[in-house]
């Protein structure tokens, strides 16, 4: 997950996850990745920052889609 999609997808990007891995619009309201251990791993390694459940549901509130619409 990220603070926005765009940044999400270029970080899912240098990780190599496929495009097709994303889930957004409309199938869920908090836009994502779902990713393996593997590419967790690689993903902190590259900068992501790990964090917390409570931290996780405060971010997926933030970039929430409402009613399935991407905001610009």
């Amino acid at each position: 997950m990220a603070d926005d999609t765009d940044e999400l997808h270029r970080f899912a990007a240098q990780l190599g996850v496929k495009r097709s891995s994303y889930q957004g619009p409309p199938k869920t309201s908090a836009p994502h990745y779902d990713i393996t251990g593997f590419e967790r791993d690689r993903a902190v390694r590259l900068g992501a920052v790990e964090c917390s459940r409570e931290e996780i549901v405060a971010v997926f509130r933030r970039v929430r889609v409402p009613k399935g619409k991407i905001r610009l």
